[in-house]
């Protein structure tokens, strides 16, 4: 009977552990299928390529270089490099998205802001993406912290 009950006492512990473990700090989701780059056609791209811990925003550029009508609406999502896997960075409660419908003719560009301070646990040092779907393809603008 004490062998039962230390089995279940050593259970409860470890469930305990690992649900600090896995709770106490932001987790990333993988995210599945790389971001697309076009070079010539479409490119999104980061204002600068490395910024500091303390930035609260970002400036994406996307520049329409193809002879086709670009598409795309408001939202967009954060990636992280983790041990050489893009994983998908979750942010602080709900995220709303205006749906609006953006079109950039050809040799166009357009710039939009990325607030970082809506991620859960701040952003720490490591290689990061923006990632948009344009014209039903994602695309993305890295840089590193």
């Amino acid at each position: 009977m004490k062998v039962r009950s230390a089995i279940a006492l050593l259970a409860a512990a470890l469930v305990c552990f690992f649900a600090v473990i896995m709770f106490s700090r932001p987790f990333a989701v993988p995210f599945t299928g790389a971001a697309i780059s076009k070079p010539g056609e479409i490119v999104m791209s980061a204002q600068f390529s490395v910024y500091d811990k303390s930035c609260e925003s970002l400036t994406v550029i996307i520049e329409n270089n193809s002879g086709e009508t670009a598409e795309f609406g408001n939202a967009w999502y954060l990636e992280k490099n983790v041990l050489g896997s893009w994983m998908n960075v979750p942010r602080k409660g709900e995220y709303a998205v205006e749906s609006i419908l953006r079109i950039l003719r050809p040799g166009g560009k357009h710039a939009f802001d990325c607030l970082l301070t809506s991620f859960i646990g701040g952003l720490g040092d490591g290689k990061y993406r923006i990632v948009k779907e344009i014209n039903s393809v994602r695309y993305a603008a890295e840089f590193e912290i």
